[in-house]
């Protein structure tokens, strides 16, 4: 028979002062020295502007009094007059299905994200988790709206079906250029930020 182990003495830690330089007096947080996680969607807020604005860009230079001066006499433009909806000859609007697929896109993401967490029965945990990967993937969602509502445009045959392709190429240069100012100024708060001691 062995006779019984003799018990381990407890393990005392103690802190030592660095050898060569002196610690950091605080410690940068998490996602790259921000304070808050929502620097890290500056991009998607960049993109979604983009995509607001964009259609209002044009290449048309400042008009002169005269000029609107003259369109405010034209036929059917008065203030009683019926303003033309986006493609009232027969076209469906770029800017109104690049937002409806955008829409549609999200609640389908909203509706596959919760179900890709195995249900687990943590349904509040993994829309939490949906939101988050929704909102860092939104430009990329915003690049693929705009190719679905290129097509539907494309083949809906209207007659102002170039016009309302080259919005739908507007929102897509808004989204790219929204996201890219957004990541510049993430990149700048990241600097910025982790030189705060």
């Amino acid at each position: 028979m062995t006779p019984p182990a003799a018990p381990t003495p407890p393990i005392d830690f103690a802190a030592r002062p660095p050898e060569r330089r002196t610690s950091r007096t605080s410690t940068p947080a998490l996602a790259g020295a921000c304070t808050c996680c929502c620097c890290c969607c500056l991009h998607t807020v960049g993109g979604l502007i983009g995509a607001a604005v964009a259609p209002a860009w044009t290449t048309r230079g400042p008009r002169t009094q005269e000029q609107d001066d003259y369109e405010d006499f034209q036929p059917g433009s008065g203030p009683h007059a019926e303003s033309p909806r986006e493609g009232a000859d027969g076209g469906p609007s770029a800017v109104r299905s690049f937002w409806v697929t955008l829409l549609v896109l999200v609640l389908l993401g909203f509706l596959v994200g919760p179900l890709m967490g195995g249900g687990n029965g943590q349904l509040p945990t993994n829309l939490v988790l949906t939101a988050v990967v929704i909102l860092m993937v939104l430009p990329a969602l915003q690049l693929v709206a705009a190719a679905v509502a290129a097509v539907f445009v494309a083949v809906s045959g209207g007659a102002d079906r170039g016009v309302q392709l080259r919005r739908l190429g507007r929102i897509a240069l808004g989204v790219f250029l929204g996201t890219m100012a957004g990541m510049l100024a993430m990149v700048i708060l990241y600097f910025a930020l982790s030189r705060i001691r």
